[in-house]
Order: structure tokens, then sequence, then C-alpha cells
């Protein structure tokens, strides 16, 4: 595999992977930022939890309203309205989609004041900070009508359990905390690195060393998953003349796009310059989604001294930022979601996104309970909710949105057949097909990147992951992105 020199150029055929004083010379910068202080004062956010920003609780009438109000980021709920329209038609429900607007507003909504919301629209990876406060309720598996249909990737670990084809991914992945043991029998594991708070109570149903389930399969799970993806990170195929397979997550600190390179400005980004660093071989980083602190710490270093070198252009804080700066041809390599990518790529703009050899950074999306949904009227409300969801129309939005749904197949009624067979399938468009919003997303001719879904599933690196999210790290990147 050919490597590159970090920030500052592409080796000629036959050079060594780091030409005189490449590497070397990076190590000696990060080695005499060992030296200095700078990223000690972490220890500032450690008390960051603060109300702010989370709605009071309304009273409870003793009588359920047809109102249900679900915390979500917006990714979906809230941000496509056409969902929520139509699941308030087809229930006999009002929803009302509480925008928390971070990640952080999710989880103070959770373990600080669990009436404000009945279901939370939340991520695998936050169980481990949400599950301890015990502000959520087990799901019951049986109430769930398709549970069936969901993914074996997201139950198993893999698209054919016992496949050894296909990867586990390193990190909090769907399947290491989807299951619940409410009772802490021991029948089932935990995964390697839980939490000791969470230790035998979040469980795993497979063995991951055989690649078999681990007897029945438990009745309780932390949520129901509603969608999730693969992402990497975009790039401008005019400038970067590469096929998106060909590419490394090392491509981000590649030197030859020295200024133009973006990251997130969220720990996901810290996640996926860990990733690069570690596929450039500059950081070791043993497990992507549980590193050391002394790790982090490196990651930090090396990730001040390609600020000094003027590596990146910046950090940014929304995907609509992203899509300016690739438009705009100030960057040519950035992080970015699916909801940048299509919109852009449809505009005729030439941005491809990569498929790592390394795999994808991969996610999904739960639905959870609140512990003070008690009310059996509402509580079956909930569930109503969350299992409408599965019914295929919120799927076809999603999928037109460039993500993946825990449920596939009953998005196909919804769709065209060769549309839905784009998206998931990997297969040519036969014709312009509309997003979310109706506006293109994908032109005649065209292919989706990266192929079809049971391709990405083999091929992930890690899971999104909440080790990379302690006040401390937090505190750390705020004090780096403010150096921009």
């Amino acid at each position: 595999m050919t490597r590159f020199n970090l920030v500052t150029r592409l080796p000629a055929q036959g050079e060594p992977p780091f030409h005189s004083g490449g590497r070397e010379a990076m190590m000696s910068v990060v080695t005499e930022l060992t030296r200095r202080d700078l990223l000690g004062r972490g220890a500032a956010a450690a008390g960051a939890l603060a109300l702010s920003g989370v709605p009071a609780a309304r009273a409870a009438s003793g009588t359920f309203d047809r109102t249900i109000r679900i915390a979500t980021l917006g990714l979906a709920l809230g941000g496509v309205p056409s969902i929520t329209k139509r699941a308030e038609q087809e229930l006999g429900l009002k929803i009302l989609p509480e925008i928390t607007g971070d990640t952080d507003g999710v989880n103070r909504w959770v373990r600080q004041q669990p009436a404000a919301f009945d279901i939370v629209e939340g991520y695998s990876w936050y169980v481990t900070p949400d599950w301890p406060s015990e502000h959520l309720q087990p799901i019951e598996i049986s109430k769930v009508e398709r549970w069936g249909e969901i993914s074996p990737l997201l139950k198993l670990g893999r698209l054919r359990p016992g496949d050894p084809g296909g990867t586990y991914g390193q990190g909090e992945a769907a399947f290491r905390r989807l299951y619940l043991d409410p009772a802490r029998s021991g029948r089932w594991p935990s995964a390697v690195g839980t939490p000791r708070a969470l230790d035998g109570l979040v469980v795993e149903w497979i063995d991951e060393r055989s690649g078999r389930p681990v007897g029945p399969e438990p009745r309780f799970c932390t949520g129901v998953p509603g969608y999730l993806n693969f992402d990497s990170f975009g790039y401008n195929a005019r400038v970067i003349r590469k096929q998106p397979h060909e590419l490394s997550w090392a491509e981000l600190l590649n030197g030859k796009w020295a200024g133009k390179v973006a990251l997130q400005n969220d720990t996901l980004g810290l996640l996926e310059a860990g990733i690069a660093a570690h596929a450039l071989g500059l950081l070791r980083i043993r497990d992507l989604g549980n590193p050391t602190q002394r790790e982090i710490d490196a990651l930090f270093r090396l990730l001040i001294a390609l600020k000094r070198m003027k590596h990146f252009f910046g950090l940014w804080d929304d995907d609509r930022q992203a899509t300016d700066w690739m438009r705009s041809g100030e960057v040519v390599i950035e992080s970015m979601w699916a909801s940048s990518l299509s919109p852009l790529a449809g505009l005729g703009f030439p941005v491809r996104q990569a498929a790592p050899r390394e795999g994808y950074r991969a996610w999904n999306s739960l639905f959870s309970i609140s512990s003070a949904v008690t009310d059996p009227a509402k509580l079956r409300a909930c569930y109503d909710f969350v299992n409408w969801w599965h019914s295929g129309f919120a799927g076809s939005v999603m999928l037109r949105s460039g993500y993946f749904n825990a449920v596939a197949e009953t998005a196909r009624p919804f769709m065209r057949q060769n549309e839905y067979a784009y998206w998931v399938d990997g297969r040519q468009a036969d014709r312009d097909y509309p997003g979310p919003y109706g506006n293109r997303v994908v032109r005649r001719g065209q292919w989706r990147d990266g192929g079809p879904f049971s391709r990405r599933a083999c091929r992930i690196a890690c899971w999104n992951s909440h080790s990379w999210e302690s006040a401390g790290n937090r505190q750390r990147l705020a004090e780096f992105a403010s150096m921009f």
C-alpha cells in the first residue's frame, strides 16, 4: 500500500514512504509540543452539566391528550417536516419534535429532566452516558412489530453472522449497546469495555469470537433502531483524481491539500482525525472507539502542530458550512455528511464520498422511551410511533436523504423501483431522483459512491463512540477550535 508524507507531498514511484526528514520532522514537532502544557486546561469543563436549554416539564394532566414529545437533534424529526406530518395523519397523534441542537442537549434532557420528553431520538453511543441515570425505560421487544426485519448488522454485528469476511468495527457498535438484561441474570455477556455501571445490564447477543448468538434473544432493548449510515469524507474529484475506493483516511493529512482540509467541530471530528493519524502510522491507537488518555493527548498535539503548519482551513459547525466551503473551492477534502453530499452532487458539483480502505465511521439511531412515561395510553402511543417509523414512509424519506434504515424493505412501495435500487442496492440511476425536499439530489446515470448497503456494512473501521466526549476533552476541542 502506497503511503505519503504528512503535510509534504506524495512520494514518487519507488521512493520510500517518507522522504528525508518528513515523518521525523513531524514527530520532532510533536515531541517538542509534549514538553509544553498547551492542553492541560480540560478540567475547567468538569461541571458543565447545567440545566440551560432543557425545557420545563409540563404538568401531568392525568389524561393523555394524544400528544407525544420527541427530543431530537433534528436530523429527521423536526428537520424533515413531511415525516412528522405523515405520522400525525396516520396515527392520530400530535407530535412535537423538541430540537435540542446538539448531543449535549439531548444528553442533558435524558439525565436531568426525563419528564420533558416522551421519546428521545438518540443514538447507540448515547447509551453509555444516558442509561446510568435510570431515566429511560427498557423497550419490550415483543411490542416492536417489525423487530424480526431489523438488519442483523444492528443486532449481531454482521449482515451474515459468522461470516469472517465482514468486520465488527471498533467502538460502541449498535449491537454492543442494543440489548438489555434488566435482571442482570448473567445469561448474556457485556461487550469488552462496557462501563462498570452498565456491566451486566447492557449486553450483546453475539459472541464476537465465535460469531454465534448466545442463547435466546434478550427480551428487552435500550431503544429501537431507526436509521443508520456509514460516514467518511467528501472530496472534490476534479482536484483529487481518485476513485472513492482508492482513498485512505490518511488522505485528510496529505500535505498536498494543505490549507484546503476541514474537519467537523465536534468529537466525531476527533474520531476521524484519530482514524487518519492511525492510518498514516503517526499514532498507534489500540481501540479507536475507546482511546487512552495518552493517545488522545498525542492526537491533540498532532492537531495543534498541523494547525500551526496551516494544514487545516477550518472546523465546520454545521453541514451547510461544509457545503459552502466545498462549493466555493476553499476546501477540497473534508468531513461531510450525507445531507451535504447528495444535494451538492445533485447540482452537478464534482463532490464524491470516499470509501476508505480502512472502513467507514458507522452509526445508528435509537428511539428510546422516557421512564416518566407511565400512563398506559401514552406508553402505547410511544410504541405506536416507533412501529409506524418502520412502516415505510419515514424510511423512504431517510433513503432520499442519503441514509439507510434499520428496516429497509418497507420503503419500497414509497419509491420508484430503480430509485430504491440506487440508494440500497448500488444500481445506476435511470433518471433524476429527488431529495426529501423535492430538490434534485441524484442525476441520471449516476452511481452511488461506496456501492450497495451490503458492501458498506462489511467495511466498518469504527462506530461513533462516547469515550471521546469527556468534559476535559471537549474543553480541549473548544480550545483547539478557538485557534481558527
